[in-house]
């Protein structure tokens, strides 16, 4: 009886954790703001953020390094985009580059050691509504 006790209260320890695992996303970038790949769709040729995101719109301060107004807006990037990467010591060359729609998602814990992967998931960008 108290195997049978025990292991249920395991299985309910354990089935209560997997509930809690968070999802290592990546992010996309929108000029300086980076939004995680679960919050953005696709639009076209273009990923959009699904929801109005803060971005900065007035600087303060000795370096302007501090925000002083915001404004939320939808965010918008183009899948395909020109990207130049430096070449030797003075030079330049530009690449294409294209933001990957599918992705394989870690999900874990965060713990002192950094992430601990327990599963990996399929994750596709989805489109629009």
């Amino acid at each position: 009886m108290k195997a049978l006790i025990l292991s249920a209260l395991v299985f309910t320890s354990v089935s209560a954790l997997a509930h809690n695992l968070a999802g290592d996303f990546p992010k996309v970038q929108f000029g300086s703001v980076f939004v995680p790949v679960n919050e953005v769709c696709v639009d076209g040729d273009m990923v959009n953020t699904q929801y109005e995101v803060a971005v900065c719109t007035e600087w303060k301060g000795s370096e302007a390094s501090v925000c002083s107004k915001e404004e939320k807006k939808i965010l918008s990037t183009a899948i395909e985009y020109k990207k130049a990467i430096p070449v030797g010591e003075t030079g330049f060359e530009t690449i294409t580059m294209k933001i990957p729609l599918h992705y394989n998602i870690a999900y874990g814990y965060y713990t002192e050691g950094g992430f601990q992967t327990v599963k990996t998931k399929h994750f596709a960008i989805p489109a629009c509504e």
